[in-house]
């Protein structure tokens, strides 16, 4: 933004089934989602890759493992991000498919708040392991790996079309396609 002191930028958080549905109905030029194959009315290009880690409070049972089957994790009460979330979702799917019954606790609407839950000892967590580390730094929290093929994503830019991008939304396409630095399901308009 330092660069195009011109250019504007509206960002909100969504969901990525949210964010694919804003971009192809118009209501945002450029989204991060969580890649989950064609989209219609979508283009995507590889991001990031993106990994869900389970976060424990540092007193829990489970805070001297390094890692743990998701099997293991849902003998515990779980604080889970918003009923309809993306990870939500596919908690529940995994649990499903392992015919266990995923308890969630408490829903929150943010990452930020389910960390301090999980501090609280409400239950324990899942979320992308950078969020996590900048949390279990300053909280009494520790991170455990989940020991699952699903844990293991890729995030990718969303747009309508790329070569029909307008320049404001192309530059910002541009710089999200060459910047190292981590992001995650948010639209901007």
């Amino acid at each position: 933004m330092a660069r195009h002191p011109g250019v504007h930028v509206h960002l909100e958080e969504r969901v990525s089934g949210a964010v694919a549905d804003a971009i192809a109905s118009n209501a945002a030029d450029v989204g991060i989602l969580i890649d989950r194959g064609p989209l219609d009315g979508v283009e995507c290009r590889p991001y990031r890759q993106d990994e869900l880690a389970l976060v424990v409070p540092t007193g829990h049972i489970l805070a001297a493992r390094r890692k743990v089957r998701f099997a293991e994790a849902l003998e515990f009460d779980f604080v889970g991000l918003h009923v309809n979330s993306q990870l939500s979702l596919q908690l529940l799917r995994a649990a499903a498919e392992l015919g266990i019954a995923w308890k969630c606790r408490v829903h929150v609407t943010s990452y930020d708040a389910l960390v301090h839950m999980v501090e609280s000892g409400l239950g324990i967590g899942v979320l992308p392991r950078n969020i996590g580390r900048a949390y279990a730094k300053g909280l009494r929290l520790r991170l455990l790996s989940l020991d699952e093929p699903w844990t293991r994503r890729t995030l990718v830019v969303a747009v309508r079309s790329f070569s029909g991008l307008a320049p404001a939304p192309g530059l910002l396409v541009n710089h999200l396609l060459s910047d190292p630095a981590p992001d995650a399901g948010r639209s901007a308009r």
